[in-house]
């Protein structure tokens, strides 16, 4: 791998991390890679499959099950997962507790959340105040024992 050898050579502290989808970490080869790397970061901002097809627009039929399955086959990862407001939300109860239910069952090392940053060129989703992403942190934890931090 270029980036391992790169970093070994010209600086040996550095961490090397990647943020992914997941979609092909079933692949044997995308997993052999990703072991190589110090930190694997997956994004997951759904719980249900209406939210992941509206959020995350997958190529392809691609379920939430199917999704978990593959993510499951990296060990030691950490998960990232943005919260938005608008048309498309993921704030609501019943999908904080799904998206958490299948946090449960992957037991990753812990969870980044996040909103946006700045408002999207179409005024279709909305960022979430830290507040409520604090309190979306506090019940993961609580329910699940993952710890959580926000961004």
């Amino acid at each position: 791998m270029i980036v391992t050898a790169a970093r070994d050579r010209d600086w040996p502290q550095a961490r090397t991390v990647i943020l992914t989808n997941g979609t092909t970490c079933h692949k044997p080869s995308v997993r052999a890679a990703l072991a190589k790397l110090d930190e694997r970061v997956v994004k997951l901002d759904a719980g249900t499959n209406w939210i992941l097809e509206q959020m995350n627009r997958p190529v392809g039929r691609l379920c939430m099950t199917e999704l978990l399955r593959r993510i499951s086959m990296v060990s030691q990862l950490t998960i990232q997962s943005m919260f938005v407001h608008g048309p498309i939300d993921n704030t609501r109860t019943k999908d904080v507790e799904s998206w958490a239910a299948w946090l449960r069952l992957l037991a990753p090392l812990s969870v980044q959340i996040y909103s946006l940053d700045r408002l999207p060129a179409k005024d279709c989703v909305r960022p979430v105040p830290r507040a409520e992403l604090e309190s979306i942190a506090k019940y993961l934890e609580s329910t699940a024992g993952i710890p959580t931090h926000v961004f």
